[in-house]
């Protein structure tokens, strides 16, 4: 297993928190998260990770609600982690996911055969904080592209410290 402090990040260059002030702001949001987010790329602390998305399932999260998690492993192929995902658009339906959320870590923990030859999609981890809140989140690599297009949502539904070792 790998800890999400140790993915192999890149940080977000400064020069990107222009981009990210000129999106539009979130449905309920007064822009503070922009500006929240946009000062953690200026300071250093906002930083990405490419990964491979292999599955994605969901946990319950209250009256009729659910939190998208997607089990991915690092680009060398060599561990897995859990990561809330922002958005499932790019990534694999749980009836089209090849594997399982607890077979999953039986067939791909000690399998590094497997691992290699695993059906996977693009994502990217995206690490950054709102003030004080660490957030980290699985979004799809156009995003990763434009951050902007994350800021409608940033704090959404898989804030918080949502990368977590596989159980």
């Amino acid at each position: 297993m790998i800890s999400d402090k140790d993915l192999p990040f890149t940080k977000i260059p400064a020069s990107e928190a222009t981009n990210v002030l000129a999106a539009k702001n979130g449905f309920l949001s007064f822009g503070g998260d922009k500006k929240k987010f946009a000062k953690s790329i200026e300071e250093g602390q906002a930083e990405l990770c490419e990964v491979d998305v292999v599955s994605q399932y969901w946990v319950p999260a209250g009256d009729d609600d659910e939190i998208g998690y997607g089990v991915v492993l690092t680009k060398d192929g060599r561990e897995l982690v859990n990561v809330g995902i922002y958005s499932e658009k790019a990534f694999y339906a749980v009836a089209e996911a090849p594997y399982g959320r607890f077979d999953m870590r039986k067939n791909l923990e000690n399998d590094a055969e497997t691992r290699k030859s695993a059906s996977c999609k693009p994502g990217v981890v995206v690490h950054y904080f709102l003030g004080k809140e660490e957030i980290y989140q699985l979004i799809t690599p156009e995003k990763a592209k434009d951050l902007k297009l994350l800021v409608p949502d940033l704090g959404g539904p898989a804030y918080g410290e949502c990368l977590n070792e596989l159980e």
